[in-house]
């Protein structure tokens, strides 16, 4: 089974008791451990579809008939950002609150410059 923690809190206490059962089963003795986040996933919305062929930023990659999405990578802060053209944004990478915040923002520059390419074109 597949869990997936929403707070530090929670993947502590899913790692403890994954321990404790394979204590019980004697699969391991028991042992002390520590949850370090080393990724968190977050999911933006925007109110309006994004014009993925104008996403005009280096390090992306947009190739519809390979993947709905445009695949950006950006090292400040450091995320993967894929971005659905309906608007929707996974931000991948990121290791506290702050960065998602940044990541977030920063993304939302992003899409907002290609809507402004879109509009211009138009």
């Amino acid at each position: 089974m597949t869990r997936r923690a929403r707070t530090r809190e929670q993947a502590k206490h899913d790692l403890q008791e994954t321990v404790d059962t394979l204590t019980q089963a004697n699969l391991i003795k028991p042992i002390s451990v520590t949850a370090n986040v080393r990724n968190i996933v977050a999911l933006l919305t925007l109110p309006n579809p994004i014009p993925l062929e104008q996403l005009e930023e280096p390090n992306s990659i947009y190739e519809p008939e390979q993947f709905p999405a445009a695949i950006l990578k950006v090292e400040k802060p450091k995320a993967t950002y894929l971005i659905f053209n309906s608007g929707k944004i996974v931000i991948l990478g990121v290791r506290t609150e702050d960065e998602i915040e940044e990541a977030a923002e920063a993304v939302t520059r992003i899409a907002a410059r290609a809507e402004e390419q879109s509009q211009d074109k138009a």
